[in-house]
């Protein structure tokens, strides 16, 4: 490994970082910009969520305090070890540089540990600003001194080895049985369910449930943090040495730092070799390369002999409707990064409502409360299928464009598949919360009807705005939309449940005042969504078909 040769990738990768800020589309740069200001709320939400715990947990014995931090790390090395295989999966065996590299005056070790690095470096973006304001607020708390905040900052880069090391290592051994870019997806669901699991713990553990003053209290927290210290196993793991290390840093403990900090540097550098190590017998006996030829076979399925008749009216044959349905339908489900961004909007629509006390829905109108999450959730879901199904062919859209039939029959099939999606994951969601707070049918009805609405009237703006805005040279499935057509999209969502809500609210206001029935209202409010649901669909379907018909292809 040669120091000279890895400061100088370094050198220009940090380069091509700074290039992306100040050179290139303005769009682009923006988006960077508002990553990197969307980065700060995050730092700034999570510094008062845990400033708020730890505030309380420090009137109660260190040993809390201590078990609170181990958990973290726990939480923290999970997420990096799962993220850490998406990423290496990328770096190793998907991106396009490796095999530039590998033609270079250049060691295999020396490329080997620039990758590791990158990986690292891909990682820490996420543990910056969820990790270091934990960190932060655990000096403050701890009242360390300033010697404190430079060691924690190298406590957590050398935490931070430890998880995306060993996800090198699961990489290789993964990619043995599974092609790279199938793995990559199948690591991205997994990604996905531990991050659902962490916002989950964000929104229930709060600062009140461990105080014994707040009608919150739940005393069951209290005991959880306490049997924490019982599991043995957890002492084993680097997540715990991290821990007692920022612990003996904070509290300038010599003795609990020579006996956490320093094994827990010594497995980092016996990790980091090992790592680098075995990247370059795999790389020497042929396991990564530009080209992986490991493959999944499939089966041939027999070719129809029938020859389709090309008579100009067989496109209306009844046999062709629902055709653009199935093979759309195909297609979302191929991708795992875009079920992925449904099953997460699902399990909010069903979450959040759940997570709601049966104390804040005893009055009348405050049982229509629950549904609210679900309503906007489902018009999300509405509205992110059906704008990624226009580009989701990509560059073989215009095939579907020159097809002998009407624009308004492609996105009236296209339609169908993101509103029967979202209705069918909105219906089973208001099952849930209805059997679960023992709401009566006749609201869980209204609810029925309602989310069905939402998401037709959302289906058919999403594809509205698929004709104005779509990406055919799309690399990842947030792109399939400009940035302003995904801004737009967002808004719309808002705009329509706010608006249409807003409708619905004033009938029952304007009902209550002239001492109607709250079964009248609520079949007045469900008959209203649907007739305006409808109008709104039929025309942004028209418009969307209008503008498609419009549509010059230019790839």
């Amino acid at each position: 490994m040669n120091l000279k040769h890895i400061l100088l990738l370094l050198k220009l990768k940090i380069t091509i970082l700074k290039n992306g800020f100040t050179k290139g589309p303005r769009k682009k740069r923006m988006r960077k910009f508002f990553a990197i200001a969307g980065g700060g709320v995050l730092f700034f939400i999570v510094y008062q969520w845990i400033f708020e715990i730890f505030s309380v947990l420090v009137n109660y014995p260190s040993a809390l305090v201590d078990n609170f931090m181990a958990m973290i790390f726990l939480g923290f090395f999970v997420f990096l070890l799962v993220s850490g295989i998406t990423v290496s999966i990328h770096y190793l065996f998907v991106s396009s540089d490796l095999p530039l590299l590998m033609t270079s005056p250049v060691s295999n070790t020396t490329i080997f540990t620039f990758k590791l690095i990158e990986a690292i470096v891909a990682n820490s973006a996420f543990f910056f600003f969820m990790g270091f304001p934990i960190f932060i607020v655990y000096g403050l708390v701890m009242n360390a001194g300033w010697y404190y905040y430079p060691l924690m900052l190298m406590n957590a880069l050398v935490f931070l080895m430890i998880p995306v090391s060993l996800s090198f290592l699961g990489a290789l051994l993964i990619i043995r049985i599974i092609p790279p870019a199938r793995a990559r997806e199948i690591m991205a669901v997994f990604l996905g369910i531990v991050s659902l699991g962490i916002w989950v713990i964000l929104q229930l553990i709060r600062g009140s449930s461990f105080n014994q003053n707040s009608q919150d209290f739940n005393p069951q927290n209290i005991e959880a943090l306490h049997q924490i210290s019982n599991m043995k196993f957890l002492n084993l793991l680097p997540s715990t040495l991290a821990a007692q290390a920022l612990k003996g840093f904070a509290a300038a403990d010599i003795k609990l730092i020579a006996t956490t900090f320093i094994p827990l540097l010594l497995v980092t550098i016996g990790i980091w070799f090992l790592c680098a190590h075995l990247t370059r017998n795999a790389f020497i006996q042929g396991f990564i390369g530009s080209e992986q030829s490991l493959t999944l076979k499939r089966k041939k399925k027999p070719q129809s002999k029938k020859i389709i008749s090309s008579s100009s009216d067989s496109y209306r044959s009844p046999r062709t409707y629902g055709a653009i349905f199935v093979r759309d339908f195909k297609l979302m489900t191929r991708d795992t990064r875009q079920l992925i961004n449904i099953v997460m909007f699902a399990a909010m629509m069903v979450i959040l409502p759940l997570m709601q006390k049966q104390e804040q829905f005893e009055s009348e109108f405050a049982l229509y409360f629950p549904y609210i999450f679900l309503i906007f959730f489902a018009s999300l879901i509405a509205g992110q299928i059906s704008s990624r199904l226009i580009p989701l062919e990509g560059k073989s859209f215009w095939i579907t464009k020159l097809s002998p039939q009407p624009s308004s029959r492609i996105l009236v099939e296209k339609f169908m598949l993101g509103f029967t999606t979202s209705t069918v994951l909105a219906w089973i969601a208001v099952i849930i919360i209805g059997i679960y707070f023992h709401h009566p049918l006749r609201l869980m009805s209204l609810a029925i009807v309602a989310s069905m609405s939402f998401s037709g009237v959302l289906s058919s703006i999403g594809l509205l705005i698929a004709t104005r805005f779509a990406r055919f040279d799309w690399d990842h499935p947030k792109r399939m939309l400009s940035s302003a057509g995904g801004l737009l999209l967002s808004l719309a969502s808002l705009l329509m449940v706010g608006a249409i809500g807003g409708m619905i609210a004033l009938i029952y206001t304007f009902g209550k005042s002239l001492d109607f029935s709250i079964q009248s209202l609520d079949i007045l409010a469900g008959s209203f969504t649907i007739l305006l649901s409808s109008l709104l669909i039929f025309f942004f379907i028209m418009l969307g078909a209008k503008k498609l018909d419009k549509l010059e292809w230019q790839f």
